[in-house]
């Protein structure tokens, strides 16, 4: 869950994933002010770098 409710501002949630591609459900995930769109299509990190990459 994404609780911006006390940041001043939008938070920077572009390409998340979480955990589903369903919009109604990363919706009900996020609580405040929060840019989230485009989320990750798909939660798989191939990479062998450190970090998730997409």
């Amino acid at each position: 869950m994404i609780h911006a409710d006390a940041s001043p501002g939008t938070i920077d949630a572009l390409s998340d994933w979480f955990g589903t591609t369903c919009i109604v459900l990363i919706k009900s995930k996020i609580l405040g002010q929060v840019d989230y769109d485009p989320s990750l299509e798909d939660g798989t990190d191939l990479s062998t770098d450190v970090g998730f990459q997409n």
